[in-house]
């Protein structure tokens, strides 16, 4: 019980468990069927869906089948499949709880993973996903679906299976499947091949759960290096199915990856994985012998500091410089120029494409995602371009989704390819001057356009389709092929006189072509030994961007090659193609193979958004709070755990999400009756502005919240008086509720993180509040106070409080080894109110680089104030909101003493943080320390007393000065982000310290404490 409440918790404050993202209202369903998937989309996307629908269905036995279950085997129902096309990105993913999957129907053309169409990809490698995710349903686990839903299987899958399994076994998939996976192309293990062979040899977990100092791929490469090494060396195709069906054990799932591994290999993953090391190395070398000689490198951009990636380079060659977008470990990305006189970073930048520069109109122009304001899901793909004589940053299309814009050799038309959210594409030519769009013509079916050249008049375009990836040109009034497709990338146009070069990983490892459209002939012009991409030429020399140890760098070969290529000959990648065999032979001879399965698919029917609004995925047997709220001035232990059921919906669009409930348990005055509470929780984004909404019903009587003045003490306190109470009347259930609306705005572009947020909110109840405060005495002989005459309920009102508040920010993006942005700034204001007092609270932050690039400063200002009424000459009554206490007082009660009776408060910190020592050590397979963070900080904060005779007259100053030391774990057992774990010690101080330590008996001015962070 207490793991799932710690995970409903850590996943989301809204018990929203996995949310992507949700469409607008206004947006339209429709559904079709397969046998095993239901397809969600936006009215008019018929199309699309069918296209899903189909290669879904296509692949839904193959992708089971070296998994050991078939995607969506523990259900009668199809499994849910959701569409958004309004996505400037292309991605996919496989969600738990609720069940779903959610495609962004963008074709993948900037990072172009593999030459594979993208429906294709991502009907194989989700619906793997969805394969794999049935071992929580299997064996023991099945049991649990019964009294907790879908959420029992989202633990079972964080607690047991290891992500990098998950999404390499998935690529393997897409790999074995196809001739054109990622396992087919030179990018995906690239980096791994130069780093075995500089000596770089990282245990397993430190290729994980990553360094802080040293470059690691993402867990997919290293998932596929497991999974295809285990499935190939050792000779075991069914290795996933292993791994699978042991995570269906309660106790020996816990440990399956190793013990699937030492039950291939023989040996535990210690030893295992340097023999998969080897293991790969021998097939890098064996290509290596034939490849060689290879040609010397001379790097344009050496980097001493870490692992710096420089892209997207272009020439201005009047004046021989170079504009390239860097980006590295210690760096957010950047545009840099580059010339004899060394490396100058221009301006933060964000880019999806290559830099294309105009001569003419001395512009660089590039494809840029740009996200919708208000709706998450939406996203446009604009051209941007800079104007190079004052650095000015406009928008060249406005909207639309265009992306990898190319110039033409006179400066004077600009090309792109777009991607219209019906589906399909085209490819565009506007004019430079005046962004007119001049002509057009869309791809033929089957073909999906990823980069465009001009060429003599014409476009030259690269395209991907069922066959591969191939060259077509066009005069926008026919489509010609002139080199047909093949399972390689081709990419990174740059025009000469003598042809068009390119990148390709044809023979194994990215190397430079040119390609003559007119004579259909292909040249290599490099043979490096880890690959060289993005062609340029300054002058008459060719540059491209080289991987090294240090990073893909900006380079230039020593000597100039020229050998020509048959364009149909390919490399053959020796592992995957044994991973292709071994399906071939798991397929049953009595089994039709997936081209020959027919696909039916039901006529499309509208999609109910009322109807499956409280789509409820998951319950609890008890009652759960997820979201702490409470409408009245009182906390009990009911209200947050009790015995009862919670019930857990969402929507599959992604607008509405929230919790039903019913509590039981013992009354809280009485501890003799039994009281039933009524529950509900509501987060709906649908609307422009969004909506929260909560309401209690019963847990308890109707309570009145009693002031009461002891006047001998001149001190002021509260009580609860309920319905047992003789003197007051009958009052009737407990009822309270709170409504927020909000709008969350993003303007992020250009490489800053732009939001802003405003929000009111409104919280009632039926308790009410007696106040002004009654007067009594104290009676020490019976302990206790003695009224006087006054009308003991006048003044009595309901429980209302309001509040209106303001966040605002905008901060560079932050480098992966970084903690905080190194420049930023931030605002929070708000205003609360309620019938005790006035609380107005204003806030701001700033981000300051360090004295290194990984460090970073922090400094934040706060003040807040509370205009408090008079009770009597000298008595006043306050409530502020925040704890503004020094850090290290803060555990001492100190903030809710200065929040009692310090009606005006400002504090100012400063942090320094220091992300320091990388460690990384895998402790266990469960706990992985990356590195330490050092966070010196000093806390000053200025009080200032109400008017009272007890208290000081002059404003007092409490400080803290000290340090936070952290432990920065990327693996803590099951949690699914980072985990900081550390100490904190502080000394305090201040005018104002001995008030306060007489008063709460502070023992020593020094704190020493835990800190605990879980990064959401």
């Amino acid at each position: 019980m207490a793991a799932l409440c710690a995970a409903i918790t850590v996943t989301s404050a809204h018990a929203q468990f996995t949310v992507i993202g949700g469409e607008r209202a206004s947006v339209k369903w429709m559904y079709m069927d397969t046998p095993d998937y239901r397809i969600i989309y936006p009215v008019g996307l018929d199309s699309l869906a069918t296209e899903y629908g189909a290669l879904l269905q296509k692949y839904h036995y193959d992708v089971g089948r070296s998994a050991g279950f078939l995607p969506n085997q523990y259900f009668s129902a199809p499994f849910p499949v959701v569409l958004h096309p309004f996505m400037g990105e292309s991605n996919g993913a496989v969600t738990v709880a609720p069940h779903r999957m959610e495609i962004f129907t963008l074709p993948d053309s900037y990072n172009l993973m593999s030459p594979m169409p993208w429906e294709q990809n991502l009907a194989i490698h989700e619906n793997r996903h969805v394969a794999q995710w049935q071992f929580s349903y299997a064996g023991p686990w099945n049991w649990l679906y019964e009294p907790f839903g879908e959420i029992a299987s989202l633990e079972v899958v964080g607690l047991y299976s290891n992500a990098a399994m998950l999404e390499g076994d998935a690529v393997v998939a897409e790999t074995a499947l196809t001739e054109m996976g990622r396992g087919r192309t030179a990018d995906f293990l690239g980096y791994y091949r130069m780093a075995f062979d500089n000596g770089d040899y990282r245990n397993w977990y430190r290729w994980r759960y990553g360094s802080l100092n040293r470059f690691t791929p993402d867990h997919y490469a290293l998932g596929y290096m497991t999974v295809a090494g285990m499935r190939t060396a050792y000779d075991s195709p069914l290795f996933m199915r292993d791994y699978l069906e042991r995570l269906t054990r309660p106790f020996r799932g816990i440990n399956a990856l190793t013990a699937t591994v030492k039950k291939t290999s023989g040996k535990s993953l210690k030893y295992t994985w340097p023999e998969l090391v080897n293991y790969f190395k021998d097939e890098w070398a064996q290509d290596d012998s034939l490849r060689g000689p290879f040609q010397e490198i001379n790097v344009l951009t050496p980097e001493k500091r870490g692992y710096t990636v420089y892209r997207g380079a272009t020439a201005v060659q009047n004046n021989h410089r170079i504009l390239a977008i860097r980006v590295g470990l210690d760096r957010n990305p950047e545009l840099v120029e580059i010339s004899s006189h060394g490396i100058k970073s221009l301006r933060p930048f964000s880019s999806d494409s290559r830099l294309a520069y105009s001569e003419p109109a001395k512009r660089i122009f590039w494809s840029e995602t740009v996200q919708d304001p208000r709706w998450e899901m939406e996203q446009d793909s604009r051209i941007r371009t800079m104007n190079l004589r004052n650095g000015r940053i406009t928008n060249f299309t406005r909207d639309g989704r265009y992306v990898n814009p190319s110039v033409s050799p006179d400066g004077r038309y600009l090309a792109a390819v777009e991607f219209p959210t019906e589906g399909g594409c085209r490819a565009v030519v506007f004019d430079i001057d005046t962004k007119e769009e001049l002509k057009s013509i869309a791809a033929p079916d089957g073909i999906q356009f990823t980069e465009p050249a001009f060429w003599n008049g014409k476009l030259l375009l690269a395209g991907t389709s069922a066959d591969g990836a191939g060259l077509y040109l066009t005069d926008f009034s026919s489509i010609e092929t002139v080199m047909a497709p093949t399972p390689a990338k081709l990419r990174n146009f740059h025009v000469r006189p003598d042809g068009v070069y390119l990148s390709s990983d044809r023979n194994g490892t990215n190397e430079i072509y040119c390609f003559n459209p007119d004579t259909r002939t292909l040249v290599r012009k490099t043979n490096t030994k880890y690959g060289a991409t993005e062609p340029f030429f300054l002058g008459e020399e060719m540059y491209f961007s080289a991987l090294q140890p240090t990073g893909r760098l900006l380079s230039k070969a020593d000597t100039d090659i020229s050998v020509a290529v048959n364009p149909s000959e390919i490399h053959h990648y020796a592992v995957a193609d044994e991973l292709s065999l071994q399906e071939d032979t798991l397929r049953p001879i009595t089994t039709p193979k997936p081209a020959d399965m027919p696909v039916q698919l039901s006529e499309p029917r509208s999609y109910s958004r009322f109807g499956h609004l409280f789509h409820i995925h998951s319950w609890l047997p008890f009652y759960f709070n997820t979201d702490l709220f409470t409408a009245t001035y009182s906390d009990y232990i009911f209200q947050t755990l009790s015995l009862g059921v919670t019930a857990f919906y969402q929507n599959l669009t992604g607008t509405a999400s929230g919790t039903l409930g019913l509590s039981v348990h013992t009354d809280p005055v009485t501890q003799k009756k039994m009281a039933v509470g009524v529950h509900g929780r509501m987060h709906y984004t649908g609307l422009y502005p969004v909506f929260d909404f909560a309401l209690d019903i019963g847990d308890r009587k109707s309570a009145i919240l009693q002031h009461l003045y002891d006047v001998d003490r001149d001190s002021l306190f509260m009580r609860k008086l309920y319905e047992e109470d003789p003197r007051i009347k009958r009052l009737p259930l407990y009822v309270g509720g709170k409504a927020m609306v909000s709008l969350p705005l993003n303007f992020s572009k250009g490489g800053w993180n732009t939001s802003i947020k405003p929000s009111l909110s409104f919280t009632a109840s039926s308790d009410l509040l007696n106040f002004p405060a009654k007067k009594v005495y104290y009676d020490p002989g019976t302990d206790s106070y003695n009224e006087t005459a006054d009308n003991y309920v006048s003044g009595v009102a309901s429980c209302v409080s309001g509040e209106a508040r303001l966040s605002a920010v905008t901060q560079l993006d932050k480098a992966p080894s970084q903690v905080i942005p190194r420049w930023g700034v931030g605002v929070d204001l708000s205003a609360k109110s309620n019938l005790m007092s006035t609380v107005f609270y204003a806030g701001t932050y700033y981000y300051f680089p360090g004295l290194f690039r990984k460090q970073g400063l922090k400094v934040k200002a706060e003040f807040q104030f509370s205009p408090m009424d008079v009770i009597s000459a000298n008595t006043y009554w306050t409530s502020l909101a925040e704890d503004l206490a020094p850090r290290g007082l803060q555990n001492d009660n100190v903030g809710m003493a200065m929040n009692s009776i310090c009606p005006e408060q400002f504090r100012v910190s400063m942090d320094y943080v220091i992300p320091a020592f990388s460690l990384d050590a895998n402790i266990t397979p469960y706990l992985y320390l990356r590195n330490l963070e050092f966070i010196p900080f000093a806390d000053l904060t200025r009080v200032k007393f109400m008017d009272n005779p007890n208290l000081p007259r002059d404003e007092m100053y409490l400080y803290s000065v000290g340090m936070d030391v952290n432990m920065h774990f990327t693996k803590f057992f099951a949690l699914p982000t980072s985990t900081k774990i550390g100490v904190r010690v502080a000394y305090n101080g201040g005018s104002g310290y001995g008030f306060f330590a007489d008063a709460l008996a502070l023992q020593r001015p020094f704190f020493i404490g835990p800190v605990v962070n879980v990064e959401l």
